[in-house]
């Protein structure tokens, strides 16, 4: 199974059912099947939606048995990974993690795992209150719980935990929190061994911040120093967690990295804007205003790394989650998601 915790860079729709501004409209999903919103900031899939097939996978089969790129950019390296259709074709299943406030997200259906992200979530209970109700990652934790306690009643406690130590765990929250790790360790509590944890990206670049920033420069350094001490933390918490808590492997993906890679060589993975939102409202870079009913799209996402203000385009998070799956040690350690997933 595929379980998922964050903001909204993996938020697939709980904020739906919760009182918060921070619920996407269209055109968000405008390139999602059926051409409908989704619950995702994005146009079509979340980085979680895209290495999710192998969590599904894994919960299919435990069920009915009991480098990305050359150094140079070579085009045909990178030809594999930025294909959305191709790569879903790959991994060979259809299923992402539904959110768990759906009213649907019951019976076999969880499984297969489910979504506890909220957009405007945070490690701290205060992140994003100004958007209204948001599922802080304590929150999250006592809903996985809540899973937890109905797979048990389900399958029972012996195949409960089978499944559960052999399941994946994807976190992506915290970039603008203080550090913690006891939210991760609560997860290791209720049988989670393999979690995959994402640091902050490389912030500075987004065109919000872009925007917002009339001291130029020298403000977006500032923030992109503030991650690199974010993410150093994190990857030591995540070592002391792997050593100190048996049987369990905490993954760093280093998304800072490959989205300094991504915008760095946007050319050479077939990207012609790196700095600029493709569903915009106002401001240089499209930043200023999240993408709403009013704003307008550009034609081919497929052209942009970023969907808006904040978050990437189907095409970058395809490139990142290939990353996330088989990246080397300089993006994902001490082993990648693929490798976790197999373990």
């Amino acid at each position: 199974a595929f379980f998922v915790f964050g903001d909204s860079l993996v938020d697939v729709g709980n904020n739906y059912y919760i009182n918060t501004l921070a619920k996407p409209e269209y055109p968000n999903g405008i390139d999602f099947p059926k051409g409908n919103p989704s619950g995702r900031y994005t146009n079509s899939r979340t980085i979680a939606d895209v290495v999710g097939k192998i969590g599904v996978g894994i919960s299919q089969d435990y069920i009915r048995s009991g480098s990305v790129r050359a150094k140079d950019h070579s085009p045909l390296a990178i030809s594999s990974v930025c294909e959305p259709n191709l790569y879903g074709e790959e991994i060979g299943f259809e299923d992402y993690a539904p959110p768990f406030l759906a009213p649907n997200t019951t019976g076999d259906m969880i499984l297969k795992g489910v979504n506890y992200a909220s957009s405007g979530a945070g490690i701290l209970q205060a992140t994003g209150a100004f958007f209204g109700e948001r599922i802080s990652m304590d929150k999250q934790v006592d809903y996985f719980a809540k899973t937890r306690q109905d797979i048990i009643s389900g399958i029972g406690a012996i195949a409960a935990q089978a499944l559960l130590r052999n399941s994946l765990y994807f976190l992506g929250i915290g970039a603008n929190d203080i550090l913690f790790g006891e939210s991760r360790t609560r997860l290791y509590n209720l049988d989670a061994r393999k979690i995959a944890v994402l640091n902050a990206p490389k912030v500075g670049l987004i065109p919000f911040e872009r925007d917002i920033h009339l001291c130029g420069q020298a403000c977006l350094s500032l923030l992109n120093r503030m991650a690199m001490l974010y993410n150093s933390k994190l990857k030591n918490l995540l070592e002391d967690l792997t050593e100190n808590l048996p049987g369990s492997t905490f993954v760093y993906f280093d998304y800072y990295a490959v989205t300094e890679d991504i915008i760095n060589n946007y050319s050479s993975y077939g990207f012609e804007n790196d700095d600029h939102a493709c569903c915009e409202v106002i401001g240089a870079h499209g930043g200023l205003i999240p993408c709403i009913s009013s704003s307008q799209v550009c034609p081919d996402r497929t052209k942009y790394i970023f969907w808006d203000p904040f978050h990437p385009t189907d095409s970058a998070v395809v490139i990142g989650a290939k990353y996330a799956l088989d990246g080397g040690l300089e993006y994902v350690s001490p082993i990648n998601m693929r490798q976790l997933a197999n373990s």
